[in-house]
């Protein structure tokens, strides 16, 4: 692994598909709670690191589930609260301190008011479960300021900044260090794997009765497909060209919201980016919450019908005669007495799937500003000040 020095050990570990979940709460914690002795964690609101009982308190989506969405304690520099699922042992409740991403006074503030009682604070470097969220300048480096001053261990989860941000991660990026680093599918070019590693001082507690087992452990495939994409694959070169194509996508989009006055913005960073709705770049969960669902359902659905159509031009043209949805339309203008389109052959090329003209079998794709700048005014009006007025959408693009 890239991240690998001297004193930064990486252990590699394989399971089923959720290969994140394995690496951060069910090992990450468990070494930090053994090298620490100690049994709580601060974590950031309405962030995810897996679905194991450690880590499940303020969590999206599954808050909207439990009408939780919106449970955010505004007058508390950091809190406790019920968990985001069902069956979570209470005995767990009182364990994981919730903060404000972005807000390190919130975090020197729950260590002040908890002293030697906390194990680890564990974070997206970047928070993504949301959309992008970049760490404000000097935030990572006064997470780990924090940590060293009152024995903790800075845990990164990398599952989705990992090997997407940088050639060298999170570290490379923003030049912070973590005590403890997971890892998962992006390190592995799509394969089944997990990977966590550490400070030899956190490590070392593996051969030291802090469980880390699993059945896949080792597994040859799923390690030579990590290989080759950390060492042929992830190249520099790539990183600088997959740089070049998100800045394109980025400010093209942004250009787009921009002329049809559609309240987003765009963020790029790496090989991720997205849109996110809300004028201002998002600084944690709370400016979140202040996003306009209605313009990511109009998004969303675009790119939902967008893909059907160009699924099935390939399913007609692969097939080699006619289109089988064409079948009710067709039938539909016979008997109203217009002459029905003609079927599309295995030579015809359907720009209709590509957002261009209508090749007179399917309307056009619209662009998704056009589709947005098309949607009805209410979609504009001002948002109802309820906590409760939103409704539920999954986050981010």
């Amino acid at each position: 692994m890239r991240l690998a020095r001297p004193q930064f050990r990486m252990k590699l570990g394989f399971g089923v598909p959720m290969a994140g979940d394995w690496a951060t709460p069910q090992n990450q914690l468990r070494v930090a709670r053994a090298a620490t002795g100690r049994d709580k964690i601060i974590k950031m609101e309405g962030s995810y690191h897996g679905h194991h009982d450690s880590v499940l308190f303020s969590v999206v989506p599954e808050a909207d589930v439990l009408g939780l969405r919106h449970g955010v304690e505004h007058d508390k520099a950091w809190y406790t609260t019920e968990p985001t699922s069902k069956g979570i042992p209470r005995a767990l409740w009182e364990t994981v301190i919730v903060v404000p991403f972005n807000d390190a006074e919130a975090v020197q503030e729950a260590f002040r008011d908890n002293p030697g009682q906390i194990a680890a604070v564990i974070l997206e470097p970047v928070m993504m479960n949301i959309g992008l969220v970049v760490p404000k300048p000097g935030y990572l480096q006064a997470l780990r300021d924090a940590c060293e001053q009152h024995g903790a261990a800075l845990v990164y989860d990398e599952v989705k900044c990992g090997g997407t941000i940088a050639y060298g991660g999170t570290t490379e990026r923003f030049g912070v260090r973590p005590h403890l680093a997971a890892y998962a599918k992006a390190v592995g070019g799509g394969a089944t794997i997990g990977a966590f590693g550490g400070e030899a001082r956190f490590m070392e507690w593996v051969t030291k009765g802090a469980a880390q087992q699993g059945t896949f452990n080792g597994n040859p495939l799923s390690a030579a497909a990590g290989l080759a994409a950390l060492t042929q694959v992830l190249t520099k070169d790539a990183y600088d060209h997959l740089g070049k194509l998100g800045t394109l996508l980025a400010e093209g989009c942004q250009r787009s919201m921009d002329d049809h006055d559609i309240p987003g913005h765009t963020m790029d960073l790496g090989a991720k980016g997205c849109v996110s709705y809300r004028k201002e770049p998002l600084t944690n969960y709370r400016d979140f919450l202040e996003t306009e669902p209605d313009f990511f359902y109009a998004s969303f659905s675009w790119m939902i019908t967008r893909t059907r159509w160009r699924c099935t031009a390939w399913r007609s043209k692969s097939a080699g005669s006619r289109w089988s949805r064409r079948s009710a339309p067709a039938k539909a203008s016979a008997s109203s007495g217009s002459s029905p389109s003609p079927p599309l052959s295995s030579t015809s090329t359907c720009r209709a799937s590509t957002g261009s003209a209508s090749c007179g079998r399917w309307p056009p794709t619209p662009t998704p500003a056009r589709f947005l700048a098309s949607c009805s005014p209410q979609m504009r009006a001002p948002r109802p000040s309820s906590r409760y007025a939103r409704p539920s959408i999954l986050p981010g693009m």
